[in-house]
């Protein structure tokens, strides 16, 4: 039964199909995702509440119905709330002065509440001798400050634009494209940012990018791409000695950036795309990859901003993820009151594989987290690794004679982009 990012019609999201009607006839409201309401905080609450229960009955009736080896249920409501709602909970946060009167401080706390009595109820009906596993692929925090990662490439001389960016010349541009009614697609393409003026700002000086002269600059979704011959548009470095010397310069003064007003450091780790991606489409990722040290403190690909590092008052989502997620396991076989160092979350596939007694592909990433489970069941149990998981490529199934089918039809496409819009994925 698929989550996220699934259309709300559950076009062709399970399986069997049939699977479809039965749920939904046992669960009439089941939905995928909740439906955040911008001008009244009490309808998006409900409707966190609301996807909580479906989700809650949904797994409880399919625990019951197959009672499998193997049932994995994901609840995306704690993400929302947390993202939603931070303010409400936090007097830290910029915007909790203005919210004190909101009544939701307890939204966050709530949440993990049902959750709790959710698991506490799907253990219950699993019944004994089962193990259990509840892994989280990131934390939470507020969201305070930006880094303008764009605007640090151009004082560092990576990134630079045809004119300057004056704010006449911006509201020229700006009134050229509200005439030629280009306007959606300018902000389809600039995602994610703090208001609608900033959004035509940072597009407006986007397009006066000179990529002649640009060695480095960072997309909307952060990903810092090297302005590579061959692989850009209008791309000016040589693949070779001049990509990596690039490359070593931009990770060493990311490295060695910060805060102007306090001097701290603003990344905790700056990587080369060699050292995060191995598969065969490493060639399409980002050249850099930074992690920022606070988590308070995203860095974001706005143009036009006037500093490198701003608090921020109206943030698109209040709470933001966190480095560090969790990760409890419990049940036969399992060590008591054992805490483990920080695992990357890559490690929670081949532990649960691994507590089934299954074979872990050798080309699976991550290695089973020997130090949860018990000696007597290391022992009775060594690891087994199995054959390498191939995916057929889509090519190998159009020979195969399958037909190409569309992922989502328009009407789809449509609800989907209102759903990520409603949420602050896009604007």
């Amino acid at each position: 039964v698929s989550g996220i990012p699934a259309p709300a019609d559950f076009h062709d999201t399970f399986q069997p199909p049939e699977l479809k009607d039965e749920l939904l006839s046992a669960v009439p409201d089941y939905n995928v995702d909740v439906a955040p309401n911008p001008w009244k905080k009490s309808l998006t609450w409900e409707s966190c509440v609301n996807c909580l229960e479906a989700r809650r009955k949904a797994a409880a009736y399919l625990l019951r119905k197959f009672s499998p080896d193997l049932f994995i249920v994901v609840f995306t409501i704690l993400d929302r709330v947390q993202h939603l709602f931070w303010e409400d909970t936090d007097p830290s946060h910029p915007m909790h002065p203005r919210k004190k009167e909101s009544g939701f401080a307890h939204a966050i706390p709530h949440t993990y509440e049902l959750l709790d009595r959710a698991v506490g109820e799907l253990l219950s009906i699993a019944g004994n001798g089962v193990r259990a596993f509840i892994v989280s692929d990131h934390g939470f925090t507020p969201y305070k400050r930006r880094f303008n990662l764009n605007l640090w490439l151009r004082r560092n001389g990576y990134l630079h634009y045809r004119r300057s960016l004056s704010g006449a010349a911006l509201n020229a541009l700006r009134g050229a494209l509200s005439r030629a009614r280009i306007t959606v697609l300018v902000r389809r393409l600039f995602p994610m940012t703090e208001t609608r003026a900033e959004v035509f700002r940072s597009a407006a000086a986007a397009l006066l990018i000179d990529w002649k002269k640009t060695t480095v600059y960072a997309t909307p979704d952060m990903r810092i791409r090297v302005n590579l011959r061959g692989r850009e548009p209008e791309g000016v470095v040589s693949p070779g000695a001049e990509y990596a010397r690039i490359v070593d310069e931009l990770v060493g003064k990311l490295k060695d950036a910060v805060i102007p007003d306090t001097g701290e450091r603003v990344f905790r780790d700056v990587l080369k795309r060699e050292q995060v991606v191995s598969s065969a489409h490493a060639a399409d990722a980002p050249d850099v990859f930074a992690f920022t040290s606070d988590p308070s403190l995203l860095a974001r690909s706005f143009h036009g901003s006037a500093r490198i590092v701003e608090n921020i008052a109206f943030p698109e989502a209040p709470g933001t993820h966190d480095h560090d997620g969790v990760f409890i396991a419990a049940g036969p076989g399992i060590a008591r009151g054992v805490e483990t160092a920080p695992r990357p979350i890559h490690d929670a596939a081949p532990t649960i594989l691994y507590s089934l007694n299954a074979p872990i592909p050798e080309n699976m990433d991550g290695k089973p987290m020997a130090e949860i489970f018990d000696p007597g069941f290391l022992e009775a149990n060594p690891p087994a690794s199995g054959p390498p998981f191939e995916k057929p490529a889509p090519a190998a199934e159009r020979a195969a004679g399958k037909p190409e089918e569309p992922p989502l039809t328009p009407d789809e496409e449509r609800e989907l982009e209102r759903r990520l819009r409603g949420l602050g994925y896009i604007d």
